[in-house]
């Protein structure tokens, strides 16, 4: 039968060991694995730097080209297939759903036919049919008024000794001065209608076929917009539409993703550390990751003038990353470089004539 002190002895034996076992027994630290180098300056004539591959690039800066809709709609046609695809600018890449704008195209169309058709019609006037039967009506007119007037005058002669009373007299004289109003009226008819169209009128007619007009290039406007087509000549990187899909216009959205790929080039960012070392033209060649026996040549193309905060990071513990860099272009001498586009590259700058 165990002693009752012999419990509380191993009870502190444990304990103790336990303690020991925690912060006193000696420990060898597991190997560290070791992670891929950041390239820094290496000091004397060679700048480091981290470098994104990217497409040809424009004086503005552009490397790839993110294409969006301007308007809301559902896809009807997508004319690109897959990435890899050539295309030239204003090539269709895909086409949004057209038929309300296509109805509403053709009611604009046939009002500017109304407008037009109209101008014209009041342009013409009068037309010659229209006067002779005006001019008919002024003799017959004349033709009355002779008759009225001289059996008003022969009634004023023979007087009322004449048997002409005065009534009668009144009568033949009211039915001269109205048939000579007749006639007045008549003949500023005819004259208004030799004149032709009053110009304010036509004023009026025009600016209502310039709006009709106007009526019809915007719906033209609004079905071109639906034809979304390549804004530039390259290579479809990326195709993230499908036909039948609901697209919007939030800024940022790349439906269709280009590049011009006859030229490949490298962003560079030089930190602003050393950007009084930097030199244009000097010797450059970069390394990729995971191949660095494999040098690719580069060659300068430009620098971007303005120094942006660094977004380019490498993943190294060391990096910093409240810093600034200074963009550099460069072009992958060669063709079919093996190196993808958004590839990140150790970039190394020779500050003199030669690279170390």
């Amino acid at each position: 039968m165990i002693k009752k002190w012999l419990l509380p002895v191993l009870a502190l034996a444990l304990a103790g060991w336990s303690v020991w076992n925690v912060f006193g027994a000696p420990r060898e630290a597991p190997p560290r694995k070791a992670s891929p180098a950041l390239p820094r300056s290496a000091g004397g004539d060679v700048i480091s730097g981290a470098g994104i591959v990217e497409p040809f690039t424009a004086s503005s800066g552009t490397a790839t080209v993110p294409v969006g809709t301007p308007v809301a709609g559902v896809v009807a046609e997508v004319a690109v297939k897959e990435p890899g695809q050539v295309v030239k600018t204003g090539d269709l890449l895909f086409r949004l759903d057209d038929r309300a704008k296509k109805a509403e195209l053709a009611v604009k169309e046939a009002a500017l036919t109304m407008a037009k058709t109209q101008y014209e019609q009041l342009k013409q006037t009068p037309r010659p049919e229209t006067l002779p039967p005006l001019e008919a009506k002024v003799k017959a007119d004349e033709t009355t008024l002779a008759a009225a007037t001289d059996a008003y005058q022969r009634a004023a002669r023979a007087g009322l000794g004449g048997g002409v009373s005065a009534g009668d007299l009144a009568q033949l004289r009211e039915t001269m001065e109205h048939a000579k109003a007749i006639l007045e009226q008549d003949k500023a008819t005819l004259d208004l209608a030799k004149k032709g169209p009053w110009k304010p009128d036509l004023d009026v007619k025009e600016a209502a076929v310039k709006q009709a007009e106007a009526a019809v290039e915007q719906v033209k406007a609004d079905l071109e917009q639906l034809r979304v087509v390549a804004p530039i000549s390259g290579t479809v990187l990326q195709v993230n539409v499908r036909v039948g899909q609901s697209v919007g216009v939030a800024p940022g959205t790349a439906l269709v993703m280009m590049g011009d790929l006859h030229e490949w080039h490298v962003r560079v960012s030089i930190d602003e550390n050393e950007i009084s070392r930097f030199e244009e033209g000097t010797e450059a060649y970069a390394l990729t990751r995971g191949l660095p026996q494999h040098r690719l040549k580069l060659r300068f193309v430009r620098t971007e003038p303005y120094v942006v905060p660094k977004k380019s990071l490498t993943g190294d513990n060391a990096e910093r990353v409240d810093t600034r860099v200074m963009e550099a272009i460069y072009a992958i001498e060669g063709d079919a470089p093996p190196v993808h586009l958004g590839q990140q590259l150790d970039v190394f700058i020779a500050t003199g004539a030669k690279a170390n």
